[in-house]
């Protein structure tokens, strides 16, 4: 799935809304065909998945999941040949954050401010937005 709201800011310029998750991570189990899981039919719904601190230690890269990069939704993805998981991480999250001083957006909403305790990925934002 990508996001593209760039009709909506010239529409209606510095008003827009992007309504979208920036870090809670989604989750898609029996994903068929293999390959990198990508745009591959799933057995399952999305639903929520693990919070950042679990992705680092449990996921990203390990116990046979790998860590791959959607160059159209400019985001991270995780992959095990059955598990889809999309996350967002500093890269996207500074990627994003250009994106938003580029098209003159009032900010970033975030969802879900819990599942990032120790405030990695909202320092990412933090310094994305001071660079």
């Amino acid at each position: 799935m990508r996001f593209d709201i760039s009709g909506r800011t010239k529409q209606y310029g510095r008003k827009a809304r992007e309504r979208r998750r920036i870090w809670s991570a989604w989750l898609w189990k029996e994903v068929k065909g293999g390959g990198d899981g990508l745009g591959r039919e799933a057995g399952t719904v999305g639903m929520g998945g693990p919070g950042y601190r679990e992705l680092a230690r449990d996921y990203i890269d390990k116990n046979g999941y790998k860590r791959y990069w959607d160059d159209a939704g400019k985001a991270p993805y995780l992959f095990n040949g059955d598990c889809f998981i999309s996350y967002d991480d500093g890269e996207s999250l500074r990627i994003k954050a250009d994106y938003v001083r580029e098209k003159g957006l009032g900010g970033i909403m975030f969802w879900e401010y819990g599942c990032d305790p120790e405030g990695i990925l909202l320092n990412d934002i933090y310094e994305a937005f001071r660079a």
